[in-house]
């Protein structure tokens, strides 16, 4: 088997930090994400969906 059909396990785990802000571990880094202050948020991260689109 080559190692491009390798199972590879990954584990992100995260949890609320107020009423936007979002905190998500992966490894040994931390994702903030959080609203921008004119939606409510503090900005203290990119929104998820910017995550998604930087992925």
């Amino acid at each position: 088997m080559s190692d491009a059909n390798a199972t590879q396990r990954m584990e992100v785990s995260g949890e609320s930090d107020g009423e936007s802000k979002f905190v998500a571990r992966a490894r040994d880094h931390e994702l903030v994400m959080d609203d921008p202050e004119a939606m409510g948020g503090d900005d203290e991260g990119a929104m998820p969906v910017e995550y998604l689109l930087a992925a």
